[in-house]
């Protein structure tokens, strides 16, 4: 198989890997989801007729060994099936690497261009609020105290995978697109375009690193500090449970601020007598907090397998927040 011939095929072959890769989130538990590496921790699935949940989260560096092995295995079978019709896989080739260069750049173009276009708004009963932004898959999100041109801001946000998956959707209609444009043209004006590609690529490199530089510079004027004074974001990390009694669960605050817990109660989601547990527990932004209570202080004997309803109260100052999380002790 040519270089030529090869280079045609990577990108349809990495937009199928990332897609298998994707499906991959499916299978796994709370401890891990993917294959053949588990890249996504976290989640919530359905354990003894109840929902069990843990914070989430990406190891982009096994998202991407994944996505690797299902490209090699792509790349294996195209030489195979060239090897079986090779004039066929090169009819189908029909695209030089200027031209596979021109549809990534451009694909590159339009998905940095739609972190300008907020494609949906986030709100709090805590005060913050935050937009979104990327389409067709939500990559930048930006979390502020106040609206533009307020500087008072607690970041921005990149999920990296759904960028990346953006930029595949893109290149590929170009992909699509091209070929099918070329077709259309005569031969004085393919070779016109082909005198003139050198700058066409030339402006479309100047254009990504433009917008790029442009959302970083949008991202650090509205979207960074931490001066938010308003509620954190709890989450349940994970929980263990011993002898029946001692349960200790552990909290994650996702931001944007400060997360105050001052009381958590335990009921069995069947119903029943509620433990009562007062506290005093701050997490910071991104940081683990520990709760661990005795239940039989309180007349509450937890039993394995059952599932409890855990009610937690963030207050600061005056204003008071609820969480209520469902979880089947193991």
């Amino acid at each position: 198989m040519s270089p030529r011939v090869l280079l045609f095929y990577l990108l349809p072959i990495i937009a199928a890997a990332f897609l298998a890769t994707l499906a991959t989130a499916t299978i796994g538990s709370l401890s891990g989801w993917g294959f053949p590496l588990q890249w996504k921790i976290g989640g919530c699935t359905t354990f003894n007729g109840g929902i069990t949940c843990a914070a989430e989260y990406d190891n982009y560096l096994f998202f991407a060994a994944d996505t690797a092995l299902f490209a090699l295995v792509g790349y294996a079978g195209t030489f195979v099936g060239y090897r079986l019709a090779p004039r066929i896989f090169e009819r189908v080739a029909v695209l030089g690497p200027r031209s596979i260069l021109f549809a990534a750049l451009f694909g590159s173009a339009i998905t940095l261009a739609t972190g300008f276009f907020s494609s949906g708004q986030l709100a709090s009963p805590g005060g913050f609020w935050g937009q979104t932004y990327g389409f067709p898959l939500v990559w930048k999100t930006s979390f502020a105290s106040c609206p533009p041109p307020c500087i008072q801001a607690n970041g921005t946000y990149y999920d990296w995978i759904s960028l990346l998956g953006d930029i595949l959707f893109y290149t590929t209609a170009g992909y699509v697109g091209l070929p099918y444009w070329l077709r259309r043209l005569n031969t004085s004006q393919r070779a016109k375009f082909h005198l003139v590609s050198r700058r066409i690529l030339g402006v479309l490199v100047m254009t990504v690193i433009a917008l790029s530089a442009g959302n970083c510079a949008y991202a650090t004027a509205y979207g960074t500090g931490n001066n938010w004074t308003g509620y954190g974001q709890l989450t349940i990390d994970h929980f263990s449970l011993q002898q029946n009694n001692l349960l200790t669960v552990w909290l994650r605050d996702t931001g944007p601020g400060i997360a105050t817990v001052s009381n958590i109660y335990i009921q069995n989601a069947n119903g029943g007598p509620v433990g009562s547990y007062p506290l005093k527990l701050t997490i910071d932004q991104g940081a683990l907090g520990m709760i661990s209570e005795n239940t039989t202080s309180q007349g509450l004997q937890l039993v394995q397998n059952n599932t409890y309803d855990l009610k937690l109260i963030e207050s600061q100052s005056s204003d008071i927040r609820e969480y209520t999380f469902t979880i089947t002790l193991t």
